[in-house]
């Protein structure tokens, strides 16, 4: 969903600012080099707080800061759009570094845009808190919320399915490759269990997505594997 279909689908308004704010970064991320973090991955996080906002019974949208929140939506993965997971020392580091580098390049933008400064400080905040490595807990909703929504995305089989396509099909990803989404399922995925999500509603839609997504992509491995028999090597990688 489109960020001003979102606006129109749920009454919000945003100040002029902040919605510049959110369609420059959403045509950032129509540029992306990563098919994983692009704007589809952008919209998707908008249909699921569309849901959110419908269901959840913890938080009342009065309560929430829409100028920050839709901002650190649309701007979180800015740094990581332009960025290619060659190998798994790269992914680990995006995945540590990604909250700062997108802070960061946000912070640019901010500065040369009518945005008041605890608006700012607020979206920085929610953007830095969304990576992976973290020591102290998320102070604000806002940050909490972009928290939850993002961790749900990992289980996007969607996203997943988009990707492989902007491959041009598994046929047609490299063995290296592949290897370093073996490690990121193995060592990050599938460990994760939603237990440190903030909202009831997120735990229990990590646990219907991510029982979906397992289940799609055994079914995935398994047509590929009857119809493949040209690469070995990913195919063996696959179903380790």
């Amino acid at each position: 969903m489109h960020i001003t279909a979102f606006l129109a689908r749920n009454h919000i308004s945003l100040s002029r600012p902040a919605l510049d704010s959110c369609l420059e970064a959403i045509d950032r991320m129509y540029r992306s080099t990563d098919p994983f973090h692009n704007e589809t991955h952008v919209f998707s996080i908008l249909d699921s707080l569309d849901i959110f906002l419908s269901e959840n019974s913890q938080v009342k949208n009065v309560y929430i800061n829409f100028d920050i929140l839709l901002q650190a939506v649309c701007w979180h993965d800015v740094w990581k759009s332009v960025r290619t997971h060659k190998n798994t020392r790269a992914l680990i580091f995006h995945n540590v570094a990604e909250g700062l580098g997108s802070m960061r390049i946000y912070s640019r933008y901010a500065k040369g845009v009518k945005i008041n400064k605890s608006t700012t400080t607020g979206v920085r905040y929610a953007i830095r808190k969304h990576s992976s490595l973290q020591f102290f807990p998320k102070n604000t909703l806002e940050s909490r919320i972009l928290y939850d929504l993002d961790n749900l995305e990992v289980f996007s089989f969607e996203r997943l399915s988009q990707a492989i396509a902007n491959f041009g099909g598994l046929e047609n990803i490299s063995p290296k490759l592949i290897r370093v989404g073996h490690f990121y399922f193995n060592h990050w995925m599938a460990k994760k269990t939603g237990s440190k999500l903030y909202f009831d509603w997120s735990r229990k839609q990590f646990q219907i997505r991510k029982e979906k997504f397992i289940a799609s992509v055994a079914e995935l491995i398994r047509n590929y594997t009857r119809t493949v028999g040209s690469h070995p090597t990913a195919s063996s990688v696959l179903r380790d």
